[in-house]
């Protein structure tokens, strides 16, 4: 909902400024093609409203039982460490 809301907001302006959203669809299927592992760094240099980052933590979490199977250090992991985004655009979006 929120990605919708973003590229109507910013239709006019995206394109200038070289921002694209890239659909909920392709992004779970990248996900589910690269299959990011608990203790792995997920990092998205160009977040934005860090779609990526959310499905590789839903990914994980539904091969984890939402971390419970993990031990404490591992989950801890996850919640604290595991996943790492920027974005370098000044136009409003979930990490600017």
């Amino acid at each position: 909902m929120y990605e919708g809301l973003m590229q109507k907001v910013m239709s006019d302006s995206k394109s200038k400024a070289g921002q694209y959203f890239t659909p909920r669809a392709l992004i779970d299927s990248i996900i589910r093609l690269i299959q990011p592992q608990p203790g792995e760094i997920v990092q998205d240099p160009a977040a934005g409203t860090a779609g990526f980052l959310i499905a590789a933590d839903r990914y994980i979490k539904d091969a984890t039982d939402d971390l419970f199977t993990l031990s404490e250090d591992q989950g801890n992991f996850q919640r604290r460490q595991a996943f790492r985004g920027t974005n370098g655009c000044p136009t409003p979006t979930a990490f600017a």
